[in-house]
C-alpha cells in the first residue's frame, strides 16, 4: 500500500536511513485556527511517549524514550519535522507506524491552556499530564470534524470543522448515539430516528435487507484475535 500524506505534503530519509524529514503543507489551521506548525508535531511526539499510555511502544520501539524525545522527534522550522530513529528500518514500516492514532496531531497550544499538575513519582517523572485528563472530553485536533459534546456511554456530537484545509464536510453536524443492541439500532433505523446503523446482527441485516426504504453495505476489515 501507498502512504499518503496528510498534513505532511512530502518526506525524506535520510542515505544511512535514520533520519525522516517531513514538509508540512502551508496554511493548515486547527479547529481552534491556531496554526498547525512543525513544534506541534513535536510536541505531540513528545506528549505521546512521556504519558506512556498503550499505544506509545508503536513510536517507542524506534529507539525513542522520555529522555530523548525531544531531541529525537523535533521541529527544524515551522513547516519542518524531523524523526531520528535507532538504526535503518524500511521506511514502509516507519510510515505505517506514524499512520498510527499515537502519531496524531495536537494543538500544543490549546493543550498547554489545559494541563493538569502532576507530582512526579517513581512511576511517572514529569510534572503534568500534557493536557490528558482534558482531552478525555476535548479537543484539538484539525479533522474535518471538530468534538462538540462527549457524553461518555449515551452519545458523541462532531459538528463540522470549517478552519478544515480538505474538501469541506457536507453535514453541519453528526450525532453518534451508543446504542449496544444490534436490534435497538434496527427499529430505529426503520422508524427514522437514525440514518445508519453499524455492525448489526445477521438477523437484524436480513430484516433490513428486505426494506426497499433502506440500503446495505458491506466491507471486509482487518481483525486481529489473541
Amino acid at each position: 500500500s501507498k502512504v499518503k500524506g496528510d498534513l505532511a505534503e512530502s518526506w525524506s530519509v535520510s542515505d544511512d536511513g535514520l533520519t525522516y524529514t517531513f514538509k508540512l503543507k502551508p496554511g493548515l489551521k486547527f479547529a481552534s485556527g491556531n496554526p498547525i506548525t512543525a513544534a506541534d508535531v513535536a510536541y505531540s511526539f513528545e506528549r505521546a511517549i512521556k504519558l506512556d499510555k498503550s499505544p506509545a511502544f508503536i513510536i517507542g520501539q524506534f529507539g525513542i524514550d522520555g529522555g530523548n524525545v525531544t531531541e529525537k522527534a523535533k521541529a527544524v522550522d515551522d513547516t519542518t519535522f524531523q524523526f531520528t530513529v535507532d538504526k535503518a528500518y524500511a521506511p514502509s514500516f516507519v510510515l505505517n507506524c506514524l499512520s498510527a492514532t499515537v502519531g496524531s496531531v495536537v494543538d500544543a497550544k490549546l493543550v498547554k491552556e489545559h494541563v493538569a499538575a502532576v507530582t512526579p513519582s517513581a512511576d511517572y517523572k514529569w510534572d503534568n499530564d500534557f493536557g490528558n485528563a482534558w482531552l478525555k472530553t476535548g479537543y484539538a485536533g484539525s479533522g474535518a470534524f471538530k468534538l462538540r459534546e462527549w457524553r461518555a456511554n449515551e452519545a458523541v456530537v462532531m459538528e463540522r470543522n470549517d478552519n478544515y484545509y480538505g474538501e469541506k464536510a457536507k453535514l453541519a453536524r453528526v450525532i453518534y448515539r451508543n446504542m449496544k443492541e444490534s436490534s435497538g439500532q434496527r427499529l430505529a433505523l426503520e422508524a427514522g430516528d437514525i440514518d445508519v446503523a453499524r455492525n448489526l446482527e445477521p438477523n437484524d441485516l436480513d430484516a433490513i435487507a428486505k426494506n426497499a426504504d433502506l440500503t446495505t453495505t458491506s466491507a471486509p476489515k482487518g481483525t486481529v484475535f489473541y
